[in-house]
């Protein structure tokens, strides 16, 4: 994982130089937009066809979906392109992380939206993500391996799947690989209060997960208000990281 300053440009802004591309007619949002800070107004005009487009400018694309708060799986099925049109390139790690990205936040967008939990994106989610860490532990850049092992443990959190603790311990040993999580918020939502917008350690982010995890262990299944309570708890320790020295 490349630290701040060369490793940041690439993720915080990883379409940086696209933001307005006259050759794709796309206007898109940046890397920090990426997860949960949505509404970034974009003009599409005479898009290219696939075979025509560069990877950046596909992987463009779906981002411009993405960014705008898609749930009709328009933004998943450009990713899948990208995917399946680039293989091998960087992009196409970056489309596979995203699709699992995608349907963790269409989860929160649907519900907020339409006022009803939908499990079934949830579920996705969960595969994509778990994609991207076979495909990529081993190849790859590993630039989204950390952030693959953290939000596929939400996930697990959330359903009250055993696997989450597992995942965390994964995501402490990985960190030597991937040494930081970027979080924009720990998941989708317009509440600003609830913004961290900083990379914080990985390392110590699983340490952190793991007492939580070991001291909320009840002699049932979780409910959404213990999900709740340590998302909030995750936010708030990850809120007072900001502005300390260490980030990607």
């Amino acid at each position: 994982m490349i630290i701040f300053g060369t490793r940041s440009i690439t993720r915080i802004f990883i379409i940086a130089g696209l933001l307005f591309d006259s050759s794709l007619g796309i206007r898109v949002a940046s890397r920090t937009n990426r997860q949960n800070n949505p509404g970034a107004s974009a003009a599409v005009a005479q898009p290219k066809t696939p075979q025509t487009l560069t990877p950046r400018q596909a992987l463009a694309r779906a981002h411009f979906y993405y960014n705008n708060d898609d749930i009709t799986d328009t933004a998943a099925n450009q990713y899948r392109l990208v995917i399946k049109s680039f293989p091998g390139t960087e992009e196409a790690e970056t489309a596979q992380y995203y699709l699992g990205s995608y349907y963790q936040r269409k989860y929160y967008i649907v519900k907020e939206r339409l006022g009803r939990a939908d499990e079934v994106p949830l579920d996705r989610s969960g595969s994509e993500y778990r994609a991207y860490i076979s495909s990529f532990f081993n190849a790859g850049s590993h630039k989204w391996l950390a952030d693959a092992h953290f939000n596929l443990a939400l996930v697990y959190l959330q359903r009250g799947d055993s696997r989450a603790e597992d995942t965390v311990s994964a995501l402490a040993r990985i960190s030597t690989l991937d040494a930081s999580v970027y979080i924009y918020q720990v998941v989708w939502s317009r509440k600003y209060g609830t913004v961290v917008d900083y990379s914080v350690p990985a390392h110590q982010l699983a340490e952190f997960m793991l007492g939580i995890i070991k001291s909320s262990k009840p002699p049932r299944a979780p409910s959404p208000l213990d999900f709740g309570i340590m998302v909030a708890k995750i936010t708030a320790w990850c809120q007072s990281r900001r502005g300390q020295p260490y980030a990607k």
